[in-house]
């Protein structure tokens, strides 16, 4: 890896890791989240640390940043498998979103699975970020996902040489959710040719409950905090 990859891998990773300090002191929240938030920040470097130490000098993977709605954009890391056979051949396109709470999480996090999946299966496998909360509130961490998919059914073939009509996706926790509520796009769903195949989620947050129920948590102050309210 150049030094200049390898310089605009650390600051591109950076952002994510300060962001609890950013949100805290550079956006109207309320104080009761600013005080939350700078008692998140030590965590949150202990854990993306852990993530993604292992990787910093890997060259696995490549960093990009996506275009999303309004002008924004994301960052992402692309798995190229290992080339066998024809090496024109479009390999399958594998997305996979990492957990976080809704309010943490960068697209290390799931390094080690996602490049054991493009080594086993030749697929190029995409790991993207999100948008988090309580800065963003619901759906912004959903249109994010929504949008890179979009984009990659758009320029996957171009840009990696993977197959849109061979889409998969996956996810952890709270990743979980997102991949499957990207599903649910219309261009993602049959007869579309780009419908995705499969989805391999863990630990989803995802339930069936009784109305009742589902007021009765929308009233708690962690899930008002994430939706905004």
């Amino acid at each position: 890896m150049s030094s200049a990859s390898w310089t605009f891998r650390v600051l591109s990773v950076l952002s994510g890791w300060l962001q609890p300090t950013y949100d805290a002191f550079f956006n109207s929240l309320p104080f009761d989240h600013r005080w939350r938030l700078l008692l998140f920040q030590p965590l949150a470097i202990l854990i993306n640390l852990m993530k993604h130490l292992p990787w910093i000098l890997s060259d696995r993977y490549t960093v990009h940043q996506i275009s999303t709605r309004e002008g924004r954009s994301v960052r992402a890391i692309v798995f190229q498998p290992p080339r066998r056979g024809d090496p024109n051949r479009l390999r399958p396109l594998h997305v996979d979103v990492h957990g976080g709470a809704f309010i943490g999480g960068i697209a290390e996090a799931n390094a080690a699975f996602c490049a054991l999946v493009s080594d086993r299966t030749g697929a190029v496998v995409v790991s993207t970020e999100h948008r988090v909360a309580p800065r963003y509130t619901f759906p912004a961490a959903h249109d994010d996902v929504d949008d890179v998919i979009s984009f990659l059914l758009e320029n996957a073939q171009s840009m990696f040489g993977a197959d849109p009509k061979l889409l998969t996706v996956s996810g952890f926790s709270a990743g979980s959710n997102l991949a499957l509520a990207a599903s649910q796009q219309k261009a993602c769903q049959p007869p579309a040719d780009t419908a995705i195949k499969a989805s391999v989620t863990f630990y989803a947050p995802v339930s069936n409950v009784s109305m009742r129920q589902r007021n009765r948590s929308l009233r708690s102050p962690i899930v008002t905090s994430l939706l905004g309210g």
